[in-house]
């Protein structure tokens, strides 16, 4: 949530503005955002001896850390072999470096960030 906090246009956008709803709304929702995400990071911190630990991430306490991606892959993936979801993966990645070359390399150089004014 930091970038939410120092995001230099969204700040002066924020502050030109006068008091509106939407002004009240943006600013809960990024006040919100901060506390969600520091509760998170809290909840997690009894969770980093199952990262650190050797052998804790075989106890239960531990596997409720597992229990998510072990069902997202039944769910969705329970019949592909680790080589097909491999290959989907890799055609994935070739089209977002694709992509986020063709945007640096020619489309940034030639109009700059849009969010800076000249």
């Amino acid at each position: 949530p930091i970038s939410l906090w120092f995001w230099i246009d969204l700040n002066e956008e924020i502050d030109d503005r006068p008091a509106s709803p939407l002004k009240l709304t943006l600013t809960s929702w990024r006040w919100a955002m901060t506390i969600y995400c520091t509760l998170g990071t809290i909840a997690s911190i009894p969770f980093l001896r199952c990262a650190f630990v050797p052998g804790a991430i075989t106890s239960g306490f531990c596997q409720v850390l597992r229990e998510p991606p072990l069902l997202f892959k039944q769910y969705f993936h329970g019949g592909y072999t680790p080589g097909f979801l491999g290959f989907i993966g890799m055609v994935g990645l070739f089209f977002y470096v694709l992509y986020l070359s063709y945007f640096v390399l020619f489309r940034l150089g030639k109009q700059g960030r849009s969010a800076i004014e000249p």
